[in-house]
């Protein structure tokens, strides 16, 4: 069972987010919520194959917004203020990647990109270039990022030549 699915089933079985954010069982009780390690805020269900799913938040409260939408090819959840912890109903958005990325405050995109020029200077001229060479001739960011030991939005910046200066 992917993530979509989890997720419509959480929502046909009642699941829902309540204003501020919590999430709430089919019977109105608040259910527990957790963190996953990028900060995302979770809920555990019980699908129909028996299994206890995670299911995010901010996915569930844009399904029950947006429905199907969410699920069209580039689209992904925003958090209008840039606060992946604030799952509240009026801060639940969809759109593309460079609106989501639009929506976090320009300190943390400096860091971003703070953080790509930094790993830049960890590779030589030589690696940067070998680096756009081989995402030119096809290579994916994921295996980028593994083979020069850098996080794949940092590949990204390399890429495209974005840097702090």
């Amino acid at each position: 069972m992917n993530s979509n699915e989890r997720l419509k089933e959480a929502a046909a079985k009642g699941y829902r987010i309540n204003e501020s954010g919590d999430p709430v069982s089919p019977s109105g009780e608040v259910l527990a919520k957790n963190q996953d390690r990028t900060g995302y805020w979770r809920f555990t269900v019980l699908s129909s194959d028996g299994k206890r799913r995670n299911v995010y938040i901010h996915r569930l409260v844009a399904f029950t917004k947006f429905g199907e939408s969410l699920f069209e090819k580039g689209i992904e959840v925003r958090h209008k203020n840039g606060n992946e912890s604030d799952n509240s109903c009026s801060n639940i958005l969809i759109g593309t990647k460079s609106e989501n990325e639009l929506d976090k405050a320009p300190e943390v995109r400096a860091a971003f990109v703070a953080g790509a020029e930094k790993a830049a200077r960890k590779l030589s001229d030589g690696q940067v270039a070998q680096l756009r060479a081989d995402r030119a001739a096809g290579a994916k960011y994921d295996e980028l990022a593994l083979k020069y030991g850098i996080r794949k939005s940092t590949v990204s910046y390399i890429v495209r030549g974005i840097t702090c200066t």
